[in-house]
């Protein structure tokens, strides 16, 4: 690459993220590995913006909390996209209750799509779209999810980055692999730890140059408790919802319905919590003004009736990721 492309791009991303700052966009950003991505898409060896990404981090932690609350725009730092309900392995105690689907089904990947397309349309900026299972990749349909997304420029420009969380066992069929590496710079595989059986998919991910990540092998994993109702009074349902990691970065698109928790939106799914109107239907009929402003209601809560199911924000640990399949 020529060195004044390179000084452009470099200078294009630059001047991206100054707009971002004084839109207070930045502050939204709620991941260690958004940081990571961004200043490895952005700034590839210069040490003083990767510093400067690291200050960015420090300070949204105070500001993250008041943007989303207040700001008029509807906007948000994650959220979990699911496209199937099947994963292949079934573990004990899953903080998005897999291992408690009877007869897990992949979503119809042209619904699930036209779902996301009417999300994007409510929001003004989602800085990371998590596409998640179950495990993702057992989905072989993902390829027509990928390439609606970048024909459709309107909904992508208000995506910062997609990220698919992986348990790293299943390898993508030969198209998708060849769009997560056509779209590196959108696009970044996140490989969670398992131990051994999560390598299988890194060698792939490395031959073809796909932006990944590995969590570490010491990864907690939680007891999110027996999700049966707990009968809580209305001031601990604040404190657990406030003290939740997930209630900013773990709102979960499932079939159709925006949730504000996955453990609420699988809960009501497979009908272990009761149904309630926490939710919006995005295939309802109602006025797009109506949604919008449903998800600024949810965006407002101070806890949902999951809490009162949910061990989460108290929860032990029962090991790391990596212990679960040791022999």
């Amino acid at each position: 690459m020529e060195f004044n492309k390179i000084i452009k791009i470099r200078f294009i991303s630059i001047y991206k993220i100054l707009v971002y700052i004084s839109k207070l966009r930045i502050f939204i950003i709620a991941q260690k590995r958004t940081v990571w991505f961004l200043a490895k898409r952005n700034m590839d060896n210069n040490s003083f913006l990767k510093y400067f990404f690291i200050f960015l981090f420090i300070i949204h932690t105070f500001f993250r909390y008041y943007l989303i609350k207040t700001s008029n725009d509807v906007i948000y730092a994650a959220f979990e996209f699911v496209v199937t309900e099947k994963c292949n392995l079934n573990c004990e105690r899953c903080s998005n209750l897999m291992d408690l689907y009877n007869d897990p089904q992949h979503y119809d990947i042209n619904k699930i799509t036209e779902d996301l397309f009417n999300f994007l349309d409510l929001v003004y900026h989602v800085v990371e779209l998590r596409i998640i299972g179950g495990e993702p990749f057992l989905n072989r349909n993902l390829s027509f999810l990928i390439e609606s997304l970048f024909s459709n420029k309107d909904a992508l420009n208000k995506i910062e980055y997609i990220s698919f969380i992986t348990n790293g066992t299943v390898i993508p069929d030969k198209k998708t692999i060849s769009l997560l590496k056509k779209y590196k710079n959108k696009i970044m595989v996140a490989v969670t730890n398992y131990g051994e059986i999560s390598e299988k998919i890194i060698k792939k991910l490395e031959d073809n140059n796909i932006t990944y990540t590995f969590s570490s092998s010491d990864d907690e994993w939680l007891d999110i408790g027996d999700l049966k109702k707990r009968n809580r009074d209305t001031d601990e349902l604040k404190k657990l919802f406030d003290d939740c990691g997930g209630r900013e970065g773990c709102n979960t698109l499932l079939n159709g319905k925006f949730y504000v928790c996955p453990l609420e939106a699988h809960g009501i799914n497979i009908s272990i919590i009761p149904k309630n109107l926490m939710f919006l239907d995005l295939r309802s009929n109602e006025s797009r003004e109506f949604k919008i402003n449903k998800l600024k209601k949810l965006r407002s809560l101070d806890y949902i009736d999951a809490c009162d199911y949910c061990d989460l924000p108290l929860a032990k640990v029962l090991k790391t990721k990596s212990e679960l399949f040791d022999a």
